[in-house]
């Protein structure tokens, strides 16, 4: 069910996305492992802030950059100590968020937003509404037993390289023993056609 609803979700906000300027990604991932959600920005102004945001979580502050570093006062505490920007620097208006250690609780979407300087570099842009990135992340255990069917697998390898030569042998054996069997046939028809001469 959870799968569905996600997948729903994703179907509805990549259509809205089509519709706007918000580039959306889905993101698959195993508990424990560190992922990187892209964003950047759509233009070559520098970003003066940047933030990050789960809106199904309260406070939903997954991360806010600003003045060159994290801001982690309304940061979820779900986040803290597991969350920073790809760059720092946002070289090539790169944004993306790196997640570390990730657990199912993870799951779900993520939003990008970003404060930009105006031409002047004196003015800021107020942060739009619309994010520029949406991200689906989806955290999901390895089927259980995952270990015992790659020991499976392995098995079933073995057994059908067994398989496999004992196959062969076999068949080498057949075109002997077939081999032989012409063989011997042709001795004895030259046989009986040496003892049918020497009757005549």
């Amino acid at each position: 069910m959870d799968a569905f609803l996600f997948f729903t979700g994703l179907c509805l906000f990549t259509l809205g996305s089509a519709l706007t300027d918000t580039v959306s990604k889905m993101i698959s991932a195993v508990p424990g492992q560190s992922v990187s959600l892209p964003c950047r920005l759509p233009n070559n102004k520098p970003a003066v802030a940047v933030k990050w945001t789960r809106p199904d979580l309260e406070p939903e502050y997954v991360l806010l950059f600003r003045d060159e570093q994290p801001d982690p006062e309304n940061q979820h505490p779900s986040f803290r100590k597991r969350v920073e920007l790809q760059d720092r620097r946002m070289k090539d208006g790169d944004v993306s968020l790196l997640l570390s250690n990730v657990t199912t609780s993870d799951s779900g979407k993520y939003e990008c937003r970003v404060f930009q300087r105006e031409a002047t570099g004196r003015k800021r842009r107020t942060l739009t509404s619309d994010p520029i990135g949406i991200v689906f992340l989806d955290v999901a255990p390895p089927p259980e037993n995952e270990e015992e069917r790659k020991e499976d697998g392995s098995r079933n390898k073995h057994v059908g390289l067994i398989i496999g030569a004992v196959l062969m042998v076999s068949l080498i054996i057949g075109l002997i023993i077939r081999h032989y069997v012409i063989k011997t046939k042709e001795e004895e028809t030259e046989d009986e056609q040496i003892t049918e001469l020497s009757e005549c």
